[in-house]
């Protein structure tokens, strides 16, 4: 299962989902460019994706890509300002939920409501989507599930928090897997690694329970966060839109190969 576009600033996992689709459809990804391994691959999966989680904040987003502008820009955008004009930034764009009250741009992070579908209340959802995403989740019950989103450096795998040990080894595995074959393209992954530790040792604070987590609660065997680069113009590690389409298209490749070995294995 692919989500993408939970956040409307972050379109990158938007246009790899489209592409696979498209690829699915017509054998070309959607730049145009064949893709007849990956569709074959593709074609061995049952694939359930959500290409657009939350159409508000990509109505709202006035790009088509980030690619040559700034980091500060997508923090206006993308997580809002207040009245003011100052920039909420990152995380006071997370101390505010729903964001309502002083506002000047609502950022693209949310709804049209002022909810951050990643970090809704998942007892009581505020969002009508929230409800409905994980009522999918919980049906189909899917082996992997690929959250999309973007930020300001080479792509990473988040590790899974919530969930057990094992899980978070399988997801440790194929993060390493995917900088593999995004080596073998020449593209840099992030320096990052998905962490086996356990949740909130005593004396720390433990993390806040997010959509990722949520998903694995609601069934999805191995759900991870998959960070997209967005391009900026001002980052120490520059990625082009070719670059950016590229990589998504190994991550698909990836998790196909990931899933049709394991179910073999089992066998």
């Amino acid at each position: 299962m692919i989500q993408a576009g939970a956040h409307g600033a972050e379109p990158e996992g938007t246009i790899g989902a489209l592409s696979i689709i498209n690829v699915l459809e017509t054998g070309k990804d959607i730049a145009g460019k064949p893709q007849p391994e990956l569709r074959e691959k593709l074609q061995r999966l049952r694939l359930i994706i959500i290409p657009i989680a939350n159409p508000d904040g990509r109505a709202r987003y006035p790009y088509d890509g980030w690619v040559g502008l700034p980091e500060e820009e997508m923090h206006r955008v993308g997580q809002g300002t207040r009245k003011d004009g100052s920039l909420y930034g990152w995380p006071g764009c997370k101390e505010v939920h729903p964001m309502r009250g002083d506002v000047g741009f609502l950022g693209c992070y949310f709804d049209d409501e002022g909810v951050n579908l990643a970090q809704d209340n998942w007892i009581d959802p505020m969002s009508r989507t929230t409800t409905a995403i994980m009522k999918v989740v919980s049906a189909e019950g899917p082996d992997m599930l690929l959250n999309l989103h973007g930020f300001h450096a080479p792509p990473a795998i988040l590790q899974t928090d919530y969930a057990p040990v094992a899980v978070k080894e399988d997801i440790l595995a194929f993060a390493q897997q995917y900088a593999k074959d995004l080596d073998s393209q020449d593209i840099p992954y992030n320096s990052w690694m998905p962490e086996v530790t356990e949740d909130g040792p005593r004396g720390e604070c433990p993390p806040a329970l997010g959509q990722t987590a949520m998903f694995y609660h609601a069934g999805a065997a191995m759900p991870m966060t998959h960070e997209s680069p967005q391009g900026f113009n001002d980052v120490d590690v520059a990625f082009d839109y070719q670059t950016i389409l590229a990589l998504h298209h190994v991550l698909l490749e990836t998790a196909s190969d990931w899933l049709c070995n394991t179910k073999a294995d089992n066998l």
